[in-house]
Formats: structure tokens, C-alpha cells, sequence
């Protein structure tokens, strides 16, 4: 039983330092519009079009930007200079997040 123990906590650190060295290697940036959010919206187009979200005549410039860019903060996720994820903040606009006006 311990062997088995030793063995199961032996697997966990190496997969949290596998993680955690992965993690070390990333980059986190805030920015707002105007601030080179531009790649930002690259990927935003890119993972729309491919989820189905949009058709690409939607967008020529193969960017996605809407109305909530102007009061929103991006927080983007950089490996080296590749950028691999990102997260827009909204703030309430009129007292309302862009999710009230779909409901």
C-alpha cells in the first residue's frame, strides 16, 4: 500500500511541474482598445468562424470588433509571441452588461 502511495505522488508532482512549467512560460497582458488589441480580434474572428458563430462574409478584415470593445478591458494570454488565448472583460454600459440585452 505505501509503494502505491509513493507511486500516485510521485505521478501528481510530475504532472504539476509539468503544468507549472508551461505556465512559467506564458505571458498575461491587459489591454483596451486602440491599445493593439488588433491580434485580439484576429483570434476572436478565427474562433467564431471556426465554432460556426459567424460566416466568413461577415467579416472581410478577418478581425471581430463589436459595439462592447469600446468599454471593455482584454486580458491576452501570450506564449512567446504567439498568442493563444484571451478574456474580454465588459463593463456595464447604461447599467447593463451585453448579456441583458439578449435575455
Amino acid at each position: 500500500m505505501q509503494l502505491n502511495k509513493y507511486y500516485a505522488i510521485k505521478q501528481l508532482s510530475f504532472i504539476l511541474f509539468k503544468y507549472l512549467s508551461l505556465f512559467e512560460r506564458l505571458r498575461f497582458e491587459t489591454s483596451a482598445v486602440g491599445d493593439g488589441c488588433i491580434e485580439i480580434f484576429k483570434l476572436r474572428y478565427k474562433v467564431y468562424l471556426e465554432a460556426g458563430y459567424i460566416k466568413k462574409e461577415q467579416c472581410r478584415k478577418k478581425i471581430l470588433y463589436d459595439e462592447y470593445d469600446e468599454y471593455s478591458v482584454n486580458i491576452s494570454v501570450w506564449n512567446k509571441n504567439d498568442l493563444v488565448g484571451s478574456l474580454r472583460l465588459t463593463h456595464p454600459r447604461n447599467a447593463q452588461f451585453p448579456v441583458d440585452q439578449a435575455c
